[in-house]
């Protein structure tokens, strides 16, 4: 009787020793699975962040052989003095149309239309409407155009015949003079900045509105600029900040989701593309370019190009303009 017990009590330890064994090995392999699975999912990560500096590689050396090849052909502007006009009155804003044929023109409070050409202006219309002197112009992808104006008002001009415009909407949401204004790429969006330090956001539907407010800055804002995908914005003001701002492709609202502190603040910002952008900070002999960086997902200062400026005083107004197809970075550097 001994010897059975003894027995059945050896098959039962065998049996529980086999079990563990298994339960071992299924314990090894799971994790053998599981490490096989991180690896891969690191792999994937590692592949996807590859492509990302890849593309970004990309980016930088199009723009490098864009600018290289730039420098080969050397470009001079002459100014054509028979065809300048003078006159007395303030002009703080120039803008051409989409083919170059208009060119409107700040006159104080009021807007000259000239038509344009081979350098030559005739006047064709001068429009009234601002109380005070006329800040900021910007053409549509039509020939309507917006201004803004040193009291509080943003004005959309409709062209209602040939060569010939009148107000279509006066849009009041600013407590303060309008320094900035951009017109998206579908003519439905109009973003505008001012010295009562908040950016609006002006959607098209049967009227224009103001769809929202962006309040972060603490002092007036000099200068927008928004990149070619048209979902982000940078801001520059006398508060010493950059202000990165995205569009959320979920409720269409916009974030701001990156404060970049300056030592001096500046009046021009613009972006080169969607991962560049250039800032030019107050009476210096440096541009500051800021890079996107593909880790962190941030903008971060990568380098300083000197620029000559002569002058110790600089004047806000006439953003810096960057002209795609030729590689040009225009920006106005002495004052007035």
């Amino acid at each position: 009787m001994s010897d059975s017990q003894d027995s059945q009590s050896l098959d039962k330890s065998i049996m529980q020793n086999e079990f563990k064994n298994e339960e071992q090995e299924l314990v090894e392999q799971n994790q053998q699975i599981k490490k096989i699975q991180d690896n891969e999912i690191l792999e994937r990560e590692i592949r996807q962040t590859e492509d990302v500096e890849i593309k970004q590689k990309k980016d930088e050396e199009i723009i490098y052989m864009n600018v290289e090849q730039k420098k080969e052909v050397k470009v001079n502007y002459e100014l054509i003095d028979q065809n300048s006009i003078k006159q007395n009155e303030w002009c703080c804003a120039v803008a051409f149309n989409k083919d170059q044929q208009i060119v409107v023109a700040g006159c104080n409070e009021n807007i000259k239309v000239f038509k344009h050409n081979q350098g030559k202006l005739d006047q064709i219309q001068l429009l009234s409407g601002h109380k005070k002197s006329v800040l900021i112009l910007r053409f549509m992808s039509t020939n309507n155009f917006v201004s803004g104006g040193g009291e509080n008002a943003i004005i959309i001009w409709q062209e209602i015949g040939y060569h010939q415009w009148n107000c279509q909407q006066k849009l009041i949401g600013h407590l303060d003079p309008i320094y900035c204004l951009i017109v998206n790429n579908n003519d439905n969006l109009i973003i505008s900045c001012s010295h009562d330090c908040t950016i609006n956001f002006w959607i098209k539907q049967k009227q224009w509105l103001c769809q929202q407010t962006i309040s972060d800055h603490q002092d007036q804002i000099y200068s927008l600029s928004l990149n070619e995908q048209q979902n982000k914005l940078i801001s520059c003001s006398k508060d010493s900040y950059i202000l990165v701002i995205e569009q959320s492709t979920q409720d269409q609202q916009w974030y701001v989701t990156q404060k970049i502190k300056v030592d001096q603040f500046g009046y021009r910002i613009c972006f080169i593309n969607d991962n560049f952008f250039i800032f030019q900070p107050y009476c210096q002999e440096q541009m500051h370019v800021y890079e996107m960086d593909s880790h962190r997902q941030i903008y971060m200062k990568t380098k300083e190009i000197f620029v000559n400026c002569d002058s110790i005083y600089c004047e806000l107004l006439f953003s810096q303009q960057y002209l795609k197809l030729k590689c040009i970075l225009v920006i106005r550097m002495v004052g007035m």
